[in-house]
């Protein structure tokens, strides 16, 4: 004679099966586990998890693998003698699934930095080995792309992640995730737009070549002090209709590592006709 208890330890892919043999029925028991199915009443047919000895009453207990994420099921304990099987009632147990995640806006955003947010609100059965943020410029990023993870053991909760590596002015694509045994759970997406270094626009006067003439002009600009190992560059470009352009052509460069204050530079520059006399 065996009872089933209730399933423990349930996780997205293993759970622990428990049984007790109140009665041998005249000998030992040579067989005792617990089988499960998703229709009801299973049986040694089905899948099972079982050892083999010489066994009397008493309580075991049985590790079941292979499961579904997200999956319902029936369990039995058994147990064998000459006699055949003896089964316990049956009890159900559903398994858990991937992680549930939001995502939160994007804060401290730099030229090349930003700091992403997300929160697991549900662990789907077993605590996250991973959580993170992933990013693109796409759209629907996964960790396939650029990401910022940690790994550990980690509950339901917020959290936040570094995300470096961006580029000035660039729109950004970014979901907040979490991983279990059943695979990675994504929040929402959310966007944002880097800072960029220096103002775009059409600075400057415009040139009539017809004439002989210079024209000067100033840039000006204020930046916090950027990561040291980057630069700063300004650079020219010209165009007859402000539709076709010249390639971009470099004038001023800085390393950001010569700035002990907040940049602050100005800077001129001078375009002059030359005639085929000079």
């Amino acid at each position: 004679t065996v009872t089933t208890q209730a399933v423990s330890d349930i996780a997205p892919v293993t759970a622990t099966g428990h049984g007790n043999i109140t009665d041998i029925g005249g000998e030992n028991c040579s067989k005792r586990g617990v089988c499960w199915n998703t229709t009801g009443n299973p049986t040694v047919a089905d899948s099972k998890s079982e050892v083999t000895d010489s066994f009397g009453v008493g309580a075991f207990t049985r590790p079941m693998t292979g499961l579904t994420p997200g999956q319902h099921y029936y369990v039995r304990a058994y147990a064998y003698n000459s006699a055949g099987y003896g089964y316990g009632s049956q009890v159900e147990f559903t398994t858990g699934e991937a992680p549930t995640v939001t995502t939160q806006a994007v804060s401290d955003i730099a030229p090349v930095t930003a700091t992403g947010h997300g929160n697991i609100t549900d662990i789907g059965g077993e605590n996250c080995t991973k959580r993170g943020v992933c990013w693109n410029k796409a759209g629907n990023p996964t960790v396939a792309d650029s990401k910022s993870e940690e790994t550990g053991s980690f509950g339901t909760g917020a959290f936040t992640r570094p995300m470096t590596g961006l580029m000035p002015g660039q729109l950004y694509y970014v979901r907040a995730y979490a991983y279990n045994s059943a695979g990675y759970g994504y929040g929402a997406q959310v966007e944002f737009t880097t800072k960029t270094y220096y103002a775009t626009g059409y600075i400057g006067d415009v040139i009539d070549c017809t004439d002989l003439i210079k024209t000067y002009d100033r840039l000006e600009w204020t930046e916090e002090i950027p990561d040291p190992g980057q630069a700063i560059e300004i650079k020219i470009r010209s165009s007859p209709d402000q539709s076709t352009w010249t390639v971009w052509e470099v004038i001023y460069s800085s390393p950001c590592t010569s700035f002990g204050t907040p940049v602050q530079r100005y800077l001129e520059w001078v375009a002059t006709l030359t005639t085929e006399q000079g």
